[in-house]
């Protein structure tokens, strides 16, 4: 039975053993380590890990992928891929919706924000205050 992985923003996928290849193939090529074979075969333990189960949270897989690069012969190879779901979990986060409700709140860009409330001024200190606390009370209440 294949698992479903329940991905970060609640989907869930078909799990593909080729997308950890390919991300270990990419922190191989950062770390210059050559050896595509090794890479498939961190995959495939994954993958193995994996089988039986009916749900796989993302979170998990990339755990077992650190892991088994961590006692692997390639030290610079687990560093380069802990650093390369680093920088993509930070641009997640910067293409996230909070974070883009937050920018049109500061740059003044988000026209139905700053017009929520006609009574209030959204450029004076105390409103954007109370706009910023309505933005994050909503992305947690979602």
């Amino acid at each position: 039975m294949t698992p479903h992985v329940m991905k970060r923003d609640g989907c869930k996928v078909p799990f593909k053993s080729e997308r950890i290849k390919e991300a270990i193939l990419r922190a191989a090529k950062a770390a210059e380590v050559d050896d595509a074979d090794y890479c498939a075969t961190v995959a495939a333990v994954v993958s193995e890990q994996m089988q039986g189960r009916n749900q796989v949270d993302i979170n998990e897989i990339q755990t077992a992928v650190e892991n088994q690069l961590m006692s692997g012969p390639y030290k610079q190879l687990a560093r380069a891929y802990i650093e390369y779901r680093h920088d993509r979990d930070i641009e997640r986060e910067k293409r996230g919706r909070l974070n883009q409700e937050i920018r049109g709140l500061v740059e003044q860009t988000n026209a139905s924000l700053l017009n929520e409330n006609a009574n209030k001024d959204s450029k004076v200190i105390p409103t954007q205050r109370d706009l910023l606390a309505g933005i994050v009370a909503k992305h947690y209440a979602r």
